[in-house]
């Protein structure tokens, strides 16, 4: 499974035929798939060596909660693709504007989308605890915004 490096690589939920699945992308395989015109045979023969699972994006997050600002951001979903709406919502913080790269009937937006994740692929979420925000919200509170903050 591709190892998650802040800025380089990505989370991408999809969802096709009410099916949700995770991903970690690099960016340059996600303009792969938009330059493809968001196709759902050519995503899924691009990709589907990434798909990865909530327990396994849970145990990485758990691993390095509070180690530093940039691992909790690296592990905030991105994109949001789905193929049933023909819709790609992206909260990517960097420069890159994915929803900008969408192309024909879809939609693109730069959106909140984590409301709409299913409970179950809540990876972020355990025992009710929300740990990319409990941890967003430490790293805020000590006014430490990224790594090179770190003392």
């Amino acid at each position: 499974m591709l190892e998650i490096v802040y800025a380089e690589n990505i989370i991408v939920g999809v969802v096709k035929g009410n099916q949700f699945t995770w991903y970690i992308l690099d960016k340059d395989d996600l303009y792969d798939v938009l330059y493809d015109q968001l196709d759902y045979v050519a995503m899924s023969n691009l990709i589907e060596k990434h798909k990865t699972t909530v327990e396994y994006l849970r145990t990485c997050m758990l691993k390095e909660h509070y180690r530093c600002a940039d691992d909790t951001l690296k592990f905030n979903p991105s994109v949001y693709i789905n193929f049933d709406t023909m819709c790609l919502f992206s909260l990517y913080p960097e420069y890159t504007a994915f929803e900008r790269m969408v192309y024909g009937n879809w939609k693109g937006k730069f959106f909140d989308f984590m409301d709409i994740i299913p409970e179950e692929e809540k990876y972020w979420i355990v025992n009710g605890k929300n740990y990319i925000e409990d941890t967003f919200n430490y790293f805020v509170k000590k006014g430490i915004r990224a790594e090179w903050d770190v003392q």
